[in-house]
């Protein structure tokens, strides 16, 4: 009795390596994804701004503003912890 409880111990924390490390290979991904959107519109929103200075009435600035902080902090609540650290 006592070996398959070790067993079936061992089982699970295998298994919960595995998930952890597929896991973490999506949040890179996701942290890839990420960097490639913003490097990819930064420079669209620049070149916009450049081309047609005169064009205030899109607001691209701000649409690129508001998907990137729907895309961000969505991904920043769910990944990463704020701690208080007191004296």
């Amino acid at each position: 009795m006592m070996e398959n409880y070790q067993k079936m111990a061992e089982q699970n924390l295998m298994e919960l390596q595995k998930q952890k490390e597929q896991a973490n290979k999506m949040k890179r991904r996701l942290e890839k994804l990420w960097g490639v959107i913003a490097i990819i519109l930064f420079p669209v929103h620049l070149a916009i701004n450049y081309f047609y200075p005169e064009n205030q009435g899109t607001h691209i600035g701000w649409v690129i503003l508001v998907i990137g902080a729907l895309l961000f902090v969505p991904y920043f609540l769910k990944y990463y912890k704020i701690e208080i650290k007191l004296k």
